[in-house]
């Protein structure tokens, strides 16, 4: 009887202590850095020399124990690409480029690789790998040789916009991504954690850059689409390759995040009650 009651007397304390170790258990976050693209434009991704453009975003997570986390986010960036840029002839001589501003919603799910929680004086670092989905919205634009830009979309580059081209309806201005990424935290103060990360959505489309299949004959665009379609220094026929449609576009960030923990009241504990 004795020896169950302080076996019960330790589950107890243990419990209290567990609870208080693991109280802090919600960060609110920010994000600044660099958006980054891969597609049929510009760079090779395999290059790591992708365009990008400034990111800033927000997220709050709740951290389940040393290891999991969930997190609810926003970034908005920009992403854009050159073909003058890349180094591949074929993009050079399509002469293409675009950019998009771009918001994505995320549902991050993160994995410890050492245990790592704020305000936990006895843990310091860890790398990390996140995964989980995201909704993202988007517009392409080029611009002209008068250095106006347009929404592509609306001008039907590759005739999703003409009615000729049946099996090639306009594509939509958002869709899903899977984020892919890992990254390193560093505890910058006991409620301060800052965070170095790098990560990708893929995406289901293919028209990020607005550039997926073939050239079509210009007499079914109409004004300045025609010029945005094709700008290669001797134009392209119908039928000509334009894009690689088996390949769909991806998008990312690189950046720091600082993250703030939140103290909750109602489980803090100077002492051990029983």
């Amino acid at each position: 009887m004795i020896k169950k009651n302080i076996l019960n007397l330790i589950l107890i304390i243990n419990i209290n202590t567990l609870s208080c170790l693991i109280s802090q258990t919600n960060e609110i976050g920010i994000f600044i850095g660099e958006s980054i693209f891969h597609g049929d434009v510009g760079k090779e991704f395999n290059s790591l020399n992708s365009e990008t453009g400034n990111t800033f975003g927000f997220t709050y997570k709740r951290n389940f124990d040393y290891y999991l986390s969930l997190s609810i986010g926003i970034k908005h960036g920009q992403i854009f690409a050159i073909d003058k840029n890349s180094n591949d002839p074929f993009k050079q001589n399509r002469n293409l480029s675009f950019k998009s501003n771009i918001t994505d919603f995320s549902l991050i799910s993160e994995l410890n690789f050492r245990p790592y929680l704020s305000r936990n004086e006895d843990v310091f670092y860890t790398p990390y790998l996140y995964t989980g989905i995201s909704r993202f919205i988007f517009n392409p634009r080029g611009m002209d040789s008068g250095g106006t830009w347009y929404n592509l979309m609306p001008l039907g580059t590759e005739g999703q916009q003409s009615g000729f081209f049946p099996g090639r309806p306009p594509y939509k201005l958002s869709g899903i991504a899977i984020p892919l990424g890992f990254g390193y935290k560093i505890k910058a103060l006991n409620f301060l954690t800052l965070i170095i990360e790098m990560g990708f959505r893929i995406t289901f489309t293919d028209y990020l850059d607005d550039v997926s299949t073939t050239y079509i004959d210009n007499v079914y665009l109409q004004g300045i689409a025609s010029e945005l379609a094709d700008k290669s220094p001797l134009g392209q026929p119908e039928g000509a390759q334009r894009g690689n449609p088996y390949n769909t576009d991806k998008f990312g960030f690189f950046g720091i995040s600082i993250f703030y923990s939140i103290k909750d009241p109602k489980k803090e504990c100077n002492h051990i009650t029983l």
